[in-house]
């Protein structure tokens, strides 16, 4: 008995380890969590250094190799077509050149011979342009003096912005135009003066040139009004992008006014642009007037400074506000759909639709998702909207070289643009159901709208982080 009480004891001092080993145990694995951690920030910060440099090498070229075998180099699709549309040629801004007269933005004409520049411009109806001007070459330190002219700018119908809109405070929009005495090749800049007394280098207004390119088929172009509301929800910018990416648009140039920061930092922001195949530019808007930002003059430049920016870069362009969708009723593409409706006979300049006002007061449709974002939810829109209020859509590569196209009307049983307002704020009351009709077209986008990447990554917020 004494003897197997003698081998249990010696068995169970075998089997339970010693202090010290333990100690050497527990050392042992913290040195191999430390080193692991260090090795893990080593192989970040490495990580981050070479992915800085690959995103310099994309941009600048690899060092010693020519610039034609870098344009050349293979990298992302969607960023080499962003470049080619060239949207970032040069960025606008509003520039007094009198009292009572800005321009914003200009550009140089030559595809049907006439070699002028073309700025888009904005004063008082009281004062009519009458300017001096020169244009400015690139290795030339003088100026080319011009022969100023200009054309007022206006809708026939008044309908700009698609709506009946007021005068404001009394603003005319117009072209400038500047023809130089003698041409040194594609222009950089172009000054408009009063005094003939002196050419100051200030207002420089850059030029940008209007290039013959390849356009990309069914490419659409969306430009965003400058918003005459003080604050853009986060919500009702990434419902507006997401929507329209489902009709087939993925470009867009936003006349940026109050956006927050946030806004164009998130939105031009490469990785951002590819994860979700989606190209934003932001424009600056230091509008120099009082006038409110739906004015007729206002809507008018915005048109033709879009459209003159997009010229041979697009195929379609259309402006609108962020509470403006663009509905097709027979196609899921606006491009197919515009190109179907195009007549073989003769070149159609731009396509009319016809509007239909939606009231986001009134209760959201009870066979639509409550997580649907607002356009598909409500599906109650105002009898008698539709023709006399449309929206137009530009062919830009139409324009300059072919005088003799036509404006097709579009049935609003083909497409039409839904504008949500609300109704109680724009009139004073809501408006009674026999003043209203059914249209439900934007349901059948429903599923992709639930799929939209976009769209799930700013519901949760993600996007903006």
């Amino acid at each position: 008995m004494r003897k197997e009480a003698l081998i249990s004891l010696h068995t169970n001092e075998w089997r339970t380890p010693k202090p010290t080993m333990r100690k050497y145990y527990q050392l042992t694995l913290v040195v191999v969590s430390v080193i692991s951690v260090v090795s893990l920030l080593i192989y970040r910060h490495e990580y981050n250094r070479l992915r800085y440099v690959l995103e310099v090498l994309n941009f600048f070229g690899t060092p010693g190799q020519s610039a034609s075998a870098s344009e050349c180099a293979p990298f992302n699709v969607t960023r080499l077509n962003y470049d080619i549309l060239g949207f970032r040629e040069h960025l606008p801004t509003w520039q007094r050149i009198s009292s009572t007269y800005s321009v914003y933005s200009a550009f140089w004409e030559a595809s049907d011979g006439s070699n002028r520049v073309k700025a888009v411009g904005i004063g008082l109806m009281k004062s009519e342009p009458n300017f001096k001007c020169h244009v400015w070459f690139e290795d030339e330190t003088d100026p080319v003096p011009g022969k100023f002219s200009y054309l007022l700018l206006e809708d026939k119908d008044n309908t700009v912005g698609n709506f009946k809109l007021p005068k404001g405070d009394g603003l005319n929009a117009h072209f400038l135009y500047c023809k130089p005495q003698a041409s040194l090749g594609i222009p950089t800049g172009v000054s408009f003066y009063v005094s003939t007394t002196h050419v100051p280098f200030k207002p420089f207004i850059p030029v940008q040139s209007i290039d013959d390119r390849t356009i990309v088929e069914n490419s659409t172009l969306v430009c965003v009004a400058p918003n005459s509301l003080p604050v853009v929800s986060k919500t009702s910018v990434v419902e507006f992008l997401s929507y329209h990416q489902l009709v087939g648009i993925n470009d867009f140039i936003v006349y940026d006014r109050t956006l927050p920061s946030q806004f164009p930092v998130v939105l031009q922001n490469r990785v951002v642009q590819e994860r979700f195949n989606l190209r934003v530019l932001f424009l600056p808007w230091n509008f120099p007037y009082s006038a409110v930002d739906n004015d007729r003059a206002v809507r008018l430049a915005v048109e033709k400074d879009c459209v003159m920016r997009a010229w041979g870069k697009v195929r379609n362009v259309v402006v609108l506000s962020w509470n403006d969708y663009i509905v097709p009723k027979l196609f899921r593409s606006l491009a197919v759909m515009l190109d179907n409706l195009e007549s073989d006979r003769k070149i159609t300049l731009r396509f009319s639709l016809p509007t239909l006002v939606f009231c986001t007061d009134l209760a959201d449709d009870p066979q639509a998702d409550s997580t649907l974002p607002m356009a598909a939810r409500k599906t109650k829109c105002l009898k008698g909207s539709g023709l006399d209020k449309m929206f137009h859509v530009y062919r830009p590569l139409s324009i300059p070289g072919n005088r003799t196209g036509s404006t097709r009307i579009v049935s609003p049983r083909i497409a039409a643009v839904h504008r949500y307002i609300s109704c109680f704020k724009e009139k004073g009351t809501l408006p009674s159901e026999e003043n209203l009709m059914y249209e439900p077209t934007v349901l059948k986008f429903a599923s992709d709208l639930k799929r939209s990447k976009l769209l799930k990554a700013g519901e949760t917020s993600k996007l903006f982080q």
